[in-house]
């Protein structure tokens, strides 16, 4: 029996709803490093003066730290033991996330296969981020390669 934490493989199937545990209130320091850290020169992340004198009382979040937070959220519940993702789609960004806001993450078991390794499998799931308010602000499909129960890795 394996000690690691996580679910593995054979703990999903197709349906499953996975309400993620935590949230993730996103900060003014959050939207300014997280473009820093990016490269991202875009003064709508950094900028409050400039952001003010387009009509906004708050930073918004660039969408890919947006898209970072709702995947971290996620972790707990869907890739502790994954090896890799494998493929992403269908991303939208429905509403956006302001400096302020609370993100929750919330994933559906879209597709959990057996991989030609017999250690392994393809897991796909189906996540949606709603803010305090329960506007979608994300949603994504992610595709990773999961360790099965036993593995040893």
């Amino acid at each position: 029996m394996s000690t690691m934490p996580g679910r593995f493989l054979e703990d999903f199937s197709p349906g499953q709803v996975l309400d993620h545990p935590f949230g993730r209130t996103v900060l003014e320091a959050d939207c300014v490093w997280f473009s820093l850290l990016t490269c991202n020169p875009h003064q709508l992340h950094t900028n409050a003066d400039f952001v003010a004198k387009r009509g906004l009382e708050r930073l918004p979040a660039a969408n890919t730290l947006t898209l970072a937070i709702a995947l971290g959220l996620s972790v707990i519940d869907v890739s502790l033991n994954a090896v890799a993702n494998v493929e992403w789609n269908d991303i939208t960004f429905p509403a956006p996330v302001f400096a302020g806001d609370t993100v929750y993450s919330r994933s559906e078991v879209v597709d959990a296969s057996t991989h030609a390794d017999a250690d392994r499998g393809e897991l796909t799931v189906r996540t949606t981020a709603r803010n305090q308010n329960d506007d979608v602000v994300a949603v994504f499909t992610r595709t990773m390669i999961v360790l099965q129960r036993g593995t040893g890795t």
